[in-house]
C-alpha cells in the first residue's frame, strides 16, 4: 500500500486519499470510455467469422481496465475481477440486443484472458514491491 509520509514520518492520510481518489476517477473514466466505444454504432463494419484484431482489442481493453481497477480498489481484487466479468457479459448482451452491434461469446473469452493476464501482472508487481 502506498502511503505518503510528511516531514514527521507520519502517514499523511489526505495525500494518500488524494492519490486513491485519482485512481478511482481514472478507472471510472476508462469504464465510461469503453462503454461508449462498445455501444457506438459501427457503420460499414465488416465482420469476419473470427477477427483476431478485434479479440486483441478486447484483451487489451480488459487488461487495462483490470489494472486500473486493481490500482483503484487494491483491497478488493475478487470484487474487481467479478464485476469486470459481469461488465463484459453485459456489454455483449447489450450489443446483441442493440441491432447495430454484434455480441459474441468469443469477445467475453478475450475479455477474461485480459483480466487474468492483468491480475497476474498486478500480483507479481505487488509481491515484488513488498519483498
Amino acid at each position: 500500500m502506498l502511503v505518503m509520509v510528511n516531514s514527521d514520518d507520519q502517514p499523511n492520510y489526505n495525500e494518500y486519499m488524494g492519490i486513491h481518489s485519482i485512481r478511482r476517477l481514472i478507472y471510472w473514466a476508462a469504464i465510461f470510455t469503453v462503454t461508449v466505444l462498445a455501444l457506438l454504432p459501427s457503420e460499414n463494419l465488416q465482420l469476419p467469422l473470427f477477427d483476431w484484431w478485434d479479440k486483441a482489442q478486447h484483451l487489451a481493453a480488459f487488461a487495462l481496465l483490470t489494472l486500473l481497477g486493481l490500482a483503484a480498489y487494491p483491497k478488493a481484487p475478487i470484487r474487481v475481477l467479478s464485476c469486470l466479468l459481469l461488465y463484459a457479459l453485459a456489454i455483449e448482451c447489450v450489443q446483441y440486443l442493440s441491432g447495430w452491434r454484434v455480441g459474441e461469446w468469443q469477445d467475453v473469452v478475450a475479455d477474461v484472458i485480459g483480466e487474468v493476464l492483468a491480475w497476474a501482472v498486478f500480483r507479481m508487481f505487488t509481491r515484488w514491491r513488498h519483498s
